[in-house]
């Protein structure tokens, strides 16, 4: 009778799964952009302060969604952020008010700095801010983009919409007029019609000579600082002497050559 054979089991042959699996793409995506947005400190310090702590938590939100982080760490890692005036302030009021520190949560904490270093009309002005915004010298991609910073201080319930027709009515005339005619309800579509409407506008203002740059010689304005106009003469008469005597069509200041 043969010897047996040697026999190998299925399991052994099956392939050797290691005890720490490479992370995925993803999670490697993830990793690069937690490190890149890790959080810097906050003092407690700074002449805006209410506007630097705002800015602290909204990256420190916008860091602990990306990591997926638990009640307890959001804990941790801001107590931890806190330095300096910050650190001690924190300090104390646990101790004043019979805190346990090492129980409160990221809410509490959030709350309570908002409380400590944000006044009261804080809120109320910058919510007037938004309200009064205007384009100033800005292009409207400019002004969109410094409209979205003070978007968040709209006032309660305030709907896209109105936020829309908001960011319009800062607009220069007649681009301002145009955009409003079409009543437009969204901020790209905004942007789509604004910008070659805009363009338009400039073009034509330097094609008839609106767009002269002007020496201000006047008390509060530097010697050869200059300023751009683009509004229409009212007077057809003084657009052909402002073309004579090399003048400004608006204020007839004198041109600089």
């Amino acid at each position: 009778m043969p010897p047996p054979r040697n026999t190998v089991s299925s399991a052994s042959t099956s392939p050797i799964i290691p005890l720490h699996v490479p992370p995925n793409a993803l999670e490697r995506d993830i990793d690069a952009m937690l490190r890149k947005s890790q959080p810097g400190n906050f003092s407690g310090e700074g002449k805006d302060i209410g506007k630097i702590l705002e800015d602290w938590i909204e990256r420190m939100d916008d860091y602990f969604d990306l990591a997926q982080s638990t009640d307890a760490n959001k804990a941790i890692i801001a107590k931890f952020k806190l330095k300096k005036t910050a650190k001690r302030w924190w300090r104390d009021h646990c101790q004043e008010n019979h805190i346990d520190a090492t129980n409160a949560t990221w809410s509490y904490l959030k709350s309570q700095l908002i409380k400590n270093y944000q006044n009261k009309t804080y809120h109320s002005e910058k919510m007037n801010d938004f309200l009064d915004s205007t384009q100033g010298s800005m292009d409207i991609e400019g002004y969109y983009q410094h409209f979205l910073t003070l978007i968040k201080y709209a006032p309660p319930g305030m709907t896209q919409e109105v936020k829309v027709a908001r960011f319009v009515s800062g607009l220069h005339s007649p681009l301002k007029e145009r955009l409003q005619a079409l009543r437009l309800t969204t901020f790209t579509d905004v942007l789509e019609a604004g910008k070659p409407i805009e363009k338009e506008l400039n073009t034509g203002s330097k094609q008839k000579g609106e767009n002269i740059p002007i020496r201000y010689p006047k008390k509060g304005r530097a010697e050869g600082e200059s300023l751009t106009h683009i509004e229409k003469p009212l007077n057809i008469n003084l657009r052909e002497k402002a073309r004579r005597e090399r003048l400004c069509y608006t204020c007839m200041w004198t041109l600089v050559i």
